[in-house]
């Protein structure tokens, strides 16, 4: 059953996520580590990997931030639904 927490937890990450704040500095960020990786040299691979690991890094917390945000929409229709569902008994 959907808690109200949950809802709310979703619509913090989806504020978020839509926050002119977040997207630029996460895009600020992404954007930096894929300059440096191509300013590594030829044969700098360790430099390059932490680089890789970085970008994925930011790519999950972004995913799970995703994650949290259709869950909270997901109990909302559940929350709303159940308390239809009440209303009608």
């Amino acid at each position: 059953m959907a808690t109200q927490e949950e809802v709310d937890r979703g619509r913090d990450a989806e504020n978020l996520l839509n926050s002119a704040v977040y997207t630029d500095a996460w895009t600020a960020v992404r954007d930096g580590l894929i300059r440096d990786w191509a300013r590594t040299e030829p044969d700098d691979v360790a430099s390059r990997e932490r680089i890789w690991i970085s970008v994925t890094l930011l790519e999950r917390l972004q995913g799970q931030l995703r994650v949290t945000a259709n869950a909270g929409d997901l109990a909302s229709h559940e929350f709303d639904q159940n308390r239809t569902t009440s209303f009608q008994i």
